[in-house]
């Protein structure tokens, strides 16, 4: 062996050794390695603040177990997705517990029929942006999710397909007509985060934008590969110090829970 790819091999395995040490480390800083494991985890030594100290003010930091990825809270079913999106949208009602409904955007609901539900929405509820959150609004996302055009993981979970909505703005009132009997309209159609006028006319404003920089890595990655692939041995272990420092970069925690929702609600679409 070579004195050139010695010295090669104990670089690329420095270099694993100080990855494993910042994914180590990060994972201590978030509390992601499990309950109790580091500061940012809270345990039963954890000091105690009551709510009302802690609504005052500081900054609530919350670390979630993946990213999100796309969100769109309309084209997204993953529970890690529709609990950052909690932060930017609203629903028609909450389901605080088994059988309670609590109001959201609706005042009132009542159940027509086993195919007809219809929801009163409160008064004077806006968006973000100013705008006005109407029943001509919802009707427009309830349209979005029923139309299989548009290919979301809701249809079929929380709305049934080729819904008929009806929205009347002087009445405040939104009613959903269903082909086949729904056995929970409240709870499905009650549940889908509704999205702003401004993120209804442009679905882009909703995408989370850490896509792009995965889009970046992804490029960069498979030129490397090919690079590494054509030429000898020595490009190789370039290749592979390459993507020792890929892997740590994508590994490395985001602030999307707070920033992205952050985001959405400033883009008025939330």
């Amino acid at each position: 062996m070579v004195e050139w790819e010695v010295e090669m091999r104990r670089a690329v395995g420095a270099i694993l050794t100080a990855a494993a040490v910042v994914l180590l480390t990060a994972g201590l800083a978030t509390g992601s390695l499990g309950p109790g494991a580091g500061p940012g985890s809270l345990s039963a030594s954890s000091p105690q603040v009551s709510a009302a100290a802690a609504a005052n003010k500081g900054t609530l930091t919350i670390a979630i177990g993946s990213d999100p990825g796309n969100l769109d809270p309309q084209l997204s079913i993953l529970s890690t997705t529709r609990g950052v999106n909690n932060f930017a949208y609203d629903t028609l009602v909450h389901i605080v517990g088994p059988g309670k409904v609590r109001s959201g955007l609706a005042a009132s609901w009542k159940v027509l029929s086993t195919t007809r539900v219809r929801f009163t929405l409160v008064r004077g509820a806006t968006c973000s942006d100013g705008s006005a959150m109407n029943a001509s609004v919802v009707k427009r996302n309830l349209d979005f999710v029923s139309d299989p055009k548009n290919k979301s993981p809701l249809l079929g979970v929380f709305v049934p397909p080729n819904m008929t909505v009806t929205a009347n703005n002087r009445t405040r009132t939104v009613i959903a007509t269903s082909k086949t009997p729904n056995p929970f309209p409240i709870q499905g159609l009650g549940l889908v985060q509704m999205v702003c006028t401004r993120g209804m006319n442009n679905r882009s404003l909703l995408v989370h934008r850490a896509q792009k920089t995965a889009v970046r890595m992804s490029l960069l990655i498979f030129p490397l590969l090919i690079w590494g692939m054509v030429a000898n041995e020595r490009r190789m272990v370039w290749v592979q110090i390459g993507l020792v420092f890929i892997t740590v970069y994508l590994a490395m925690p985001m602030n999307a829970a707070t920033s992205t929702a952050r985001y959405v609600a400033s883009m008025g679409a939330g």
